[in-house]
């Protein structure tokens, strides 16, 4: 499982600049199942001194946020809670490095 978090979000548009549509509450959390997978070799090439190098692939589901309201009083006009829809969600990442032991 993964906890996805989104914190200080802003919802910016051209034509209203200096406001932020998220303001009454910019943060929003989801859980979602996640997998990953990860392959990497390493050698030694000395008594103390290895070199590694590691591939991962993170893949986490489609999570679902609700920010807070349009809240700017005599500005902009109250909205009701913004809903936002993320699909799922893929990484490869990469790792290289030596490693010495003491």
């Amino acid at each position: 499982m993964a906890i996805v978090s989104i914190k200080g979000s802003d919802s910016a548009n051209p034509s209203e600049p200096g406001i932020n549509h998220f303001n009454s509450d910019s943060n929003a959390s989801d859980t979602a199942f996640a997998m990953q997978a990860k392959i990497g070799l390493k050698g030694r090439i000395g008594k103390n001194l290895s070199l590694f190098a590691e591939y991962r692939y993170l893949s986490i589901d489609a999570t679902s946020y609700t920010f807070g309201s349009t809240d700017y009083p005599g500005v902009h006009l109250p909205t009701t809670s913004w809903h936002v829809d993320m699909g799922r969600q893929q990484y490869n990442l990469f790792v290289a490095g030596l490693q010495y032991k003491f």
